[in-house]
């Protein structure tokens, strides 16, 4: 951990000449010395957040709050030995060694007697009693023995919760043994091998979660003895707090007891039990599902509930490694295939491109590449081909892509040189793309969809080249008016590779993505109200995934690192897992693109 009183750049102490902390105005702090040395033309570049700062070092204020603590020069007498500290409860002055130390001067940061009082106030220093700096350091005592308390007060965690949850995980285990058993028995020959592989994914599965069971029982009881340890400890110098009436050994004690307090965090935080996992141990029934991607026909009968009435399937389309790789998933029949283009073929698929279905047979293709590329393809699904179209006036790939009055729009991405704000729209029966009015800012790896038929929404996105760089507006683009306004509303997190998606004239639903780490967020953003609602999570963290609303449900396939799929219900507001192409194709498709194609 790196410390309070050391400059982030040099790594050396503060102090009163060249040393001293200088705080920016973006709230970091660093030594007079570097900041003079990084201080070109007047403009001061901050080394953490690279905000830019039109200020000299010399003009900066000083950080009084790191001033006022760094640790005194002064040492107390006879504290080399242990005895000597037992019999002296007070500190004497270094001037004049047979009077105690009653007074305490902010600007030296050294304590005096009373004979040295007038050389301080004579060189307009300010001066206060001891007894004000002890009930500072008392304050910030009591503030770590509240932590502790707080910690205490929030324990529902107990040996006893997680010997139920062993016998609940025990009897769920052979309860789902003998349901494998039963289904496979009604299953043909071919399965027999499935039926293996399956058994031992849920044998490891029980395994795995009795052993992380087993660990956090031992944990409780240790976590417990902190709590004591470090409320004694903490109630102990509470009472004796003339022992650290010098700077240096309240502070060095203080460092150490926030080290402790750290270690009694991350210790709570281990032992408490996953609420999901909680949830399905104790509820009525379990699915196979709830522990992977398995289909549940293989285990639950009569077959699950199919939607008869519309065939939908989504198509993903490969990136430059699998340049004529496609997949299908059919929604109805739970079911994945994959194609290949002919050998004969010249065309390929690029990563990153944006794509969507135009006919229930046909599908258009946008961009993508390294670098990236104008071509806009037709792939016709009954004829696995695709046929080459208009090109886009600019090269972009990582954009958005929708359908909105008839025509399909595409927003933002990458140039290969610079982040893009522009907007095209291709009309579908001329075969021709025209500029559009653009976005207010750049957005790369955008979200975007189309509202009523009347209005795009776009969110989030990188608008520079680094991960502090990303979007937290939102954007809406009139169609008729060909015009783009900026909400005032903002994202609840600066996102870029999340998927918005259209649920009803006034929802908009914004899932996963990411910040600084993945996320599996699920949030519903109210357009008349211009308010954010949180959902259930996903089960798995997503960015760059793939999303499709239909009939109620939102389907999220793959994502960087991540093979699984799953689906949500929103009259239940839960998700579960579906079936995965992984068997099929080891690839997370987070550079694949892809688009739903539903049939009426």
């Amino acid at each position: 951990m790196e410390s309070i009183f050391e400059c982030g750049v040099c790594f050396k102490s503060y102090n009163h000449s060249e040393k001293k902390p200088l705080s920016l105005p973006c709230g970091h702090t660093f030594c007079l010395e570097c900041l003079k040395q990084i201080n070109k033309h007047n403009i001061i570049k901050c080394p953490f957040d690279k905000i830019a700062h039109h200020q000299i070092a010399e003009n900066l204020p000083v950080n009084y709050a790191v001033l006022t603590a760094l640790p005194m020069s002064s040492q107390t007498p006879g504290t080399g030995d242990g005895s000597g500290q037992k019999q002296q409860n007070f500190t004497m002055c270094d001037l004049h060694k047979n009077k105690k130390v009653k007074f305490y001067c902010k600007s030296d940061q050294e304590m005096f007697c009373s004979k040295c009082v007038l050389k301080h106030t004579n060189a307009k220093h300010e001066v206060m009693p001891c007894s004000y700096k002890i009930m500072d350091m008392k304050r910030l005592i009591k503030e770590m023995l509240e932590e502790v308390e707080v910690v205490d007060r929030n324990n529902n965690v107990c040996e006893e919760l997680y010997g139920k949850l062993e016998q609940k995980v025990k009897k769920k285990f052979h309860e789902e043994v003998e349901r494998l058993e039963k289904s496979f028995r009604r299953i043909i020959e071919q399965l027999e091998i499935q039926q293996q592989n399956l058994y031992t994914m849920m044998k490891e599965q029980i395994d795995k979660e009795l052993k992380c069971l087993t660990e956090k029982k031992k944990k409780v009881k240790e976590r417990d003895d902190s709590i004591i340890t470090n409320r004694a400890d903490l109630s102990q110098a509470l009472g004796n707090m003339e022992h650290y009436s010098d700077d240096m050994t309240f502070n060095t004690y203080y460092e150490r007891k926030k080290r402790d307090l750290k270690v009694l965090s991350v210790l709570n935080d281990f032992i408490k039990p996953n609420p999901y996992f909680v949830y399905y141990m104790f509820k009525d029934s379990i699915h196979v599902d709830d522990y992977g991607s398995i289909k549940e026909t293989l285990f639950k009968f009569p077959q699950m509930t199919r939607n008869q009435t519309n065939q939908a399937n989504i198509y993903l389309f490969g990136d430059d490694v699998n340049s004529k790789i496609s997949l299908c998933y059919d929604i109805n029949e739970d079911e994945w295939t994959m194609k290949k283009l002919p050998e004969t073929s010249q065309q390929k698929f690029y990563q990153c491109s944006a794509a969507i279905a135009i006919l229930p047979n046909e599908i258009l293709i946008t961009g993508g590449g390294s670098p990236p590329k104008k071509d806009t393809r037709l792939y016709l699904t009954s004829r696995n081909d695709i046929i080459p179209k208009a090109m886009m006036n600019e090269s972009r790939n990582a954009h958005a892509i929708t359908l909105c009055k008839g025509s399909v729009f595409v927003l933002g991405g990458f140039s290969g040189k610079q982040r893009l704000n522009s907007v095209e729209r291709y009309s579908i029966k001329e075969d021709k793309w025209s500029q559009m009015a653009p976005m207010k800012d750049k957005r790369h790896y955008l979200s975007a969809c189309a509202v009523n038929d009347e209005f795009i929404y776009a969110f989030g996105g990188f608008f520079g080249s680094t991960e502090q760089e990303i979007n937290d507006s939102i954007e809406v683009y009139e169609v008729e008016k060909n015009t783009w306004s900026v909400l005032t509303v903002r994202m609840k997190n600066a996102l870029w590779a999340c998927s918005a998606l259209a649920i009803s004239p006034n929802e908009i639903i914004l899932i996963g993505g990411k910040n600084t780490n993945r996320n599996g967020e699920v949030n519903l953003f109210n357009i008349q109200n211009k308010s954010w609602k949180q959902l259930h999570n996903m089960n798995q963290l997503r960015v760059s995934h793939k999303s499709f609303y239909l009939q109620g449900k939102i389907y999220v396939i793959g994502g960087d690192y991540e093979m699984s799929c799953e689906v949500y219900d929103l009259k239940e507001n839960k998700w579960s897992f579906i079936s995965s192409y992984n068997s099929l194709l080891g690839n997370s498709l987070y550079s694949f693109s892809s688009a739903m194609a539903v049939q009426e």
